[in-house]
């Protein structure tokens, strides 16, 4: 065979034994003609082109742009979001595919993208939160319709969505973060534990779930407060009996949410109580201002920056023709000084 003889699409049909139309998907330098083959179809057919001396014009390996990818999370000033952020923008500079990052996941933001991208030939993806606003749900579902009709992948951050959300997804496993709490407070001896929450969003529940669950299981007394909004002066002061706590065993707060957490930090302080002695305390949720506190606050860390890249590696995965799942991602135990032995 001649080094330059050109391979004809026919020749690789009869090697590889695929029809010329699934070869020529296949081989297409248009990643949205070829991320409609299967991968293992996609890897035979190359196999097959490569030992008749076919070489791409430009490699299939070496391709990067996959296309327009919209970004949606809600507004916040969370560190950790950022971290999402950064994230998602390393694994897109990677593969030198533009995300068009929305500061909302609403029904504007939802009808902007796919007018200005999803009615042409290039292909497209989406990594978003569902709606934290119920009157934004039609829009995102006429979209998310749109992404079906057009096998456009679509992936689900965090874990505001319904559970039975069809979408692959990459979410928190609060489950978990709970236990590394109760885990962390039965190791700290604490002969009396109060576990606040707030919220009616079912992740919530499963983070109070996981530590108490710990906590029956090693049979250590708590108790659970559960409001619809972060802890409030009133709801602190149910605490205010521990003010005078004079047992040598402390007392445990496992607390869902970062700014309840300060709250309870603060209002101890201005007692004059111990914290990270009489008093230990675990927020669920870690930020800058967790490890600004004095005492430093201990706290279950969401591993935003994984969720981010998680999620668009999947993306990406599915926009190359891959089949992908739903993934949890484990938090992590951060202890500081106020959960110190």
């Amino acid at each position: 065979m001649k080094k330059n003889k050109r391979i004809t699409l026919q020749e690789i049909s009869a090697v590889s034994g695929y029809s010329v139309a699934v070869v020529s998907r296949a081989l297409s330098s248009d990643i949205s003609q070829n991320r409609t083959v299967a991968a293992e179809t996609a890897a035979n057919i190359v196999a097959a082109a490569r030992k008749l001396g076919w070489s791409p014009r430009r490699s299939i390996a070496g391709r990067k742009s996959l296309g327009a990818v919209g970004v949606f999370v809600p507004p916040s000033t969370m560190d950790l979001l950022q971290e999402f952020l950064a994230a998602v923008n390393n694994v897109a500079r990677q593969s030198d595919t533009p995300i068009y990052c929305y500061n909302s996941a609403d029904a504007g933001s939802f009808r902007q993208f796919w007018e200005n991208h999803g009615s042409n030939s290039r292909s497209i993806g989406a990594v978003s939160y569902f709606p934290p606003d119920k009157s934004d749900e039609p829009a995102f579902m006429e979209m998310y319709k749109k992404f079906c009709k057009r096998d456009a992948p679509l992936v689900i951050v965090h874990n505001n969505a319904p559970e039975d959300f069809p979408a692959v997804s990459v979410k928190i496993d609060n489950f978990y973060g709970g236990k590394l709490a109760g885990e962390h407070l039965a190791e700290l001896n604490c002969k009396e534990n109060y576990l606040f929450g707030f919220g009616t969003a079912r992740y919530r529940y499963e983070r109070l779930q996981g530590c108490s669950e710990v906590l029956n299981s090693k049979h250590i007394l708590y108790n659970i407060i559960v409001r619809d909004q972060e802890l409030d002066d009133c709801s602190v002061k149910q605490l205010e009996r521990l003010t005078d706590w004079e047992s040598p065993e402390p007392v445990g707060v496992f607390v869902d949410g970062m700014y309840s957490a300060l709250k309870v930090h603060n209002y101890f302080q201005s007692k004059g109580v111990e914290i990270g002695k009489k008093l230990k305390i675990i927020s669920y949720d870690d930020s800058i201002w967790m490890e600004c506190a004095y005492p430093a606050i201990s706290a279950i860390r969401q591993p935003f920056a994984a969720m981010g890249e998680t999620a668009m590696k999947k993306l990406f995965n599915m926009m190359r023709g891959y089949k992908e799942t739903t993934e949890y991602i484990k938090p992590e135990l951060i202890v500081r000084a106020s959960t110190k032995l």
